[in-house]
């Protein structure tokens, strides 16, 4: 009788060589499977096409780029999970599986979840903004093929306006703000059990709880949860990118490609996205320099690294022309652009300690500093927290090298590192001297603080409030000047219901005398205080008053929104 042949264990059997080669095959098909009509017709966005005749030179030079980039792509799914095959013994062994979460654990989690939702819940109520709704009707009304093919303006985080164009589609306009900001809200609320998922991976569960509460609870993390752009899912895909990027380190074979997959839609949220995997590519780089232990893992985290730029490349390349075109947009050409040595710069150091408002800031960044200093003496915590911050860093330095211009919640992929950190603050003064107090004691201060600092926060920017004002004042069939900026924003909440707002972009300039004597006899103005003098003097030589001023805190106080009436 014939003994029967061994089952081959070939290395070519690797789940991530098939993985690899099933999604080369679904990038191929979806690529070359659609008509080149049928991806311009997809991607072409209606208002830009019947402003030009035609469709757009960008758009049909996207469709071309996105081919190019499926094969490159392609190539990096098969090529660089078949090095790692190749390679398989200079790359660290696979960590042994930790032990599954107990009942205890996951109902705990399962309470921090519910406390993040309940204190995201009445933030998610409040108005629109002017971003919220300007990325609104120039991306998503559309559908999501002009917003995954179009970047036309840079409000487009185009993954995030694409779910939003298929949140309105499933839910309607009835509801239409809660649509808009959902995708937003499920990512913020996502970022609570992957950051218990982080802060397991650094240590243990309890370590993952504390990470998952603070983020639960911290006022930038819910802010940005409960707003319909980008940067809940930054802050989600740096949650998930450092954790693969630990996995990574411990041979787990799946995390270079989640690690790619979390890479790819991270930049598809906010192109400042990028700075994360710069960062982690800094970091491996010192690490392997001054550690020879670390060369396996460099192997790896390479492969990730290139695995992600590729794929990246995929789901960017319908974008990149229209990039290109507005380049010099992201230069600081006119001297009065938010840097870093500003109130920007400011806001994002407050941030780092997980709020806006500077006081509640400070008892975070006292235990952020407790944090890093807890990464001399734990080595998974060092380099998590070195992985996540690096990005910070390499976004700093390219601005000003650059002579770019950023604004605070730009670096909002900072939130994970800042959020793990503080855990491990927390988590370390539980084992001051052995007893509870001192962790308790610290927490207490830090969620007051944070509560407070929530509470009598105003909303971002009041415009729903302000349009029922103006309503009030002239009627539903009543007229009303919108002065704001290059899009009427404040029309979002009186089309169909009333008043007939007459807009006066550029913050009102080109209105004049003449105009305001036969115009309307009430106003609506977005960003007062950025309103110049003259139109001021204009309006009050017109005979308008300043009738009632609602408080807003976007820009850092100067989100109001003021209701002018003529005597």
């Amino acid at each position: 009788m014939t003994t029967p042949a061994p089952i081959d264990r070939s290395a070519w059997r690797d789940p991530l060589l098939l993985t690899g080669g099933a999604v080369a095959v679904l990038i191929l098909g979806l690529a070359f499977g659609v008509s080149t009509d049928g991806w311009v017709s997809w991607f072409s966005h209606p208002i830009r096409v019947e402003r030009l005749g035609r469709v757009p030179d960008d758009t049909l030079h996207g469709v071309r780029m996105l081919r190019v980039a499926a094969v490159v792509a392609a190539i990096g799914w098969v090529a660089i999970p078949a090095l790692r095959c190749r390679f398989t013994d200079r790359l660290p062994s696979p960590a042994a599986p930790g032990p599954g979460l107990a009942t205890s654990t996951r109902v705990m989690l399962v309470l921090v979840t519910t406390l993040g939702i309940v204190l995201r819940v009445p933030r998610l109520l409040e108005s629109l903004w002017y971003d919220e709704i300007a990325a609104l009707i120039s991306s998503s009304l559309h559908g999501p093929g002009p917003a995954l093919g179009n970047y036309h303006a840079l409000a487009n985080h185009a993954l995030h306006s694409a779910l939003v164009a298929l949140s309105l589609d499933a839910f309607g306009t009835h509801d239409a703000e809660l649509a808009i900001r959902l995708p937003a809200f499920l990512a913020g609320v996502a970022c609570i059990p992957a950051m218990f998922q982080l802060g397991r991976a650094v240590d243990d569960d309890r370590l993952g709880l504390v990470a998952a509460m603070v983020m639960a609870m911290m006022p930038i993390a819910i802010l940005e949860s409960c707003e319909a752009r980008g940067y809940a899912f930054m802050m989600l895909f740096a949650i998930v990118s450092t954790t693969q990027w630990l996995r990574i380190a411990d041979g787990r074979r799946g995390a270079i490609g989640w690690y790619a997959a979390a890479v790819a839609a991270g930049c598809w949220s906010h192109l400042v996205f990028g700075c994360v995997p710069l960062g982690h590519a800094a970091i491996g780089a010192i690490r392997v320099a001054r550690r020879g232990d670390e060369r396996p893992a460099a192997w790896g985290w390479a492969g990730a690294l290139a695995l992600g730029g590729v794929t990246t490349l995929l789901v960017l390349s319908p974008l990149l022309p229209g990039i290109l075109m507005q380049r010099t947009e992201f230069i600081a050409l006119d001297g009065d652009e938010p840097g870093v040595f500003g109130i920007e710069g400011l806001h994002a150091v407050w941030q780092l300690g997980g709020s806006w408002t500077w006081w509640a800031a400070v008892p975070g960044l006292g235990l952020l500093l407790i944090g890093l200093s807890e990464t001399w003496r734990w080595p998974r915590l060092r380099l998590a927290a070195h992985a996540g911050l690096a990005g910070g860093v390499v976004c700093v330095i390219a601005t000003i090298a650059g002579g770019s211009w950023i604004y605070a919640r730009f670096l909002l992929f900072l939130v994970p590192p800042t959020a793990l950190l503080i855990a491990a603050a927390l988590r370390s003064a539980g084992h001051f001297g052995r007893r509870a107090e001192p962790a308790i004691l610290a927490g207490v201060v830090l969620v007051v603080a944070w509560t407070v600092a929530l509470v009598v926060l105003p909303p971002k920017q009041p415009i729903r409030e302000g349009v029922e004002q103006v309503r009030e004042l002239v009627g539903p069939d009543g007229k009303a000047w919108s002065i704001g900026l290059g899009d009427d924003v404040a029309m979002f909440y009186s089309e169909g219901r009333g008043p007939t707002l007459v807009h006066a972009p550029n913050l009102g300039r080109d209105l004049d005398a003449a105009t305001l004597a036969v115009g309307p006899d009430a106003a609506i103005m977005l960003y007062p205080d950025l309103v110049p003098a003259d139109v001021l003097d204009a309006l009050d030589a017109a005979g308008f008053r300043v009738i009632a001023r609602t408080p807003g805190w976007l820009d850092w106080g100067r989100g109001d929104v003021e209701i002018w009436g003529r005597k």
